[in-house]
């Protein structure tokens, strides 16, 4: 039997290992295993760095002593191990570890680190500033002309002017959105509804653009909470935001949304919007950790981070 040991595990994580019970793998990347527990929750084994209230990391210094973040596809370790693994592996979660049947593989989790996201808010001093940071890195995300997902929108949503050409469908989104902001900026909880209903599931892949754009906002409407009733908001319709992310997207993205709900995500999200509202990271350092996060969902997610920050006091 092979044995490896986990650096870390997210609050949602840890909560789920702990609790014991039996899970199907749903999904292999270059970068870890996302796995099924089949009653809506999944958790994500992840072979590099960075934490997340859904991941647990892989202790992987005693095979290489790389730091694994910003790594190109073809530079990620995946253990020999776990390149046996298929899609439908079966999964046996108990409070010490997670056990790969098929492979005869088990990843310990006794007494690991749990990490959980700490969003820091602003006050009122401090939203210039964070909106010349939001341009900075908008600028800086947008420099390299690669228009993925929803990336196009987000000049207009910094502050910007964008100048380049875009297509019917998201002439349609950008709509929906100025919608969504209108529902914010007059309190009306329907119309906020219909807006995040709308974009749910809008896009592709297992994070489509419209998911990434509302965990974007969420977080940012936490972390702005002071400066509007926007995310007093947000606490009123929580319950059927969830509902709607179980019907409308994919279980990965119900599951990130409903983390968002409670400030938790990603710590490239959460550093990265750190450094737009606080100046904590400088502009190229949030873009790195956002272009990081995915081939377009972190500049979806920058685009919701945008509307929240402007729509603050």
């Amino acid at each position: 039997m092979r044995t490896y040991t986990a650096s870390a595990a997210g609050v949602t994580a840890a909560e789920i290992i702990h609790q014991g019970n039996t899970a199907t793998v749903m999904g292999l990347t270059s970068r870890g295993v996302f796995c099924n527990l089949g009653d809506g929750r999944v958790f994500f084994l992840s072979y590099e760095n960075w934490r997340g209230p859904l991941t647990v990391n892989l202790n992987l210094e005693t095979e290489s002593s790389v730091d694994r973040r910003y790594l190109l596809k073809e530079q990620r370790i995946i253990p020999l191990a776990f390149s046996y693994l298929s899609p439908d592996s079966k999964v046996s979660l108990t409070r010490d570890g997670i056990q790969f049947g098929d492979l005869d593989v088990t990843v310990l989790t006794a007494d690991v680190p749990t990490w959980k996201a700490d969003l820091h808010p602003i006050n009122e001093s401090g939203l210039s500033a964070a909106r010349s940071h939001l341009k900075d890195v908008a600028r800086t995300i947008l420099a390299d002309g690669i228009h993925k997902g929803w990336k196009p929108l987000i000049a207009r949503w910094a502050g910007m002017q964008f100048l380049g050409e875009r297509d019917a469908a998201l002439n349609e989104v950008e709509v929906e959105l100025h919608h969504l902001a209108e529902g914010f900026r007059s309190g009306d909880k329907e119309a906020v509804l219909r807006g995040m209903g709308y974009l749910m599931g809008r896009g592709s892949g297992l994070t489509p653009s419209g998911d990434d754009f509302i965990i974007g906002l969420l977080l940012g409407l936490r972390a702005t909470a002071g400066l509007s009733q926007n995310f007093k908001l947000i606490i009123q319709v929580s319950e059927s935001l969830e509902n709607l992310a179980r019907l409308k997207t994919t279980t990965l993205s119900a599951n990130m949304i409903a983390c968002a709900l409670e400030g938790q995500a990603d710590e490239r999200l959460i550093s990265a919007l750190d450094g737009i509202l606080r100046g904590s990271l400088n502009a190229r350092e949030c873009a790195k950790r956002l272009t990081d996060y995915g081939s377009s969902s972190g500049g979806d997610t920058l685009l919701g981070m945008a509307m929240a920050i402007q729509l603050a006091a």
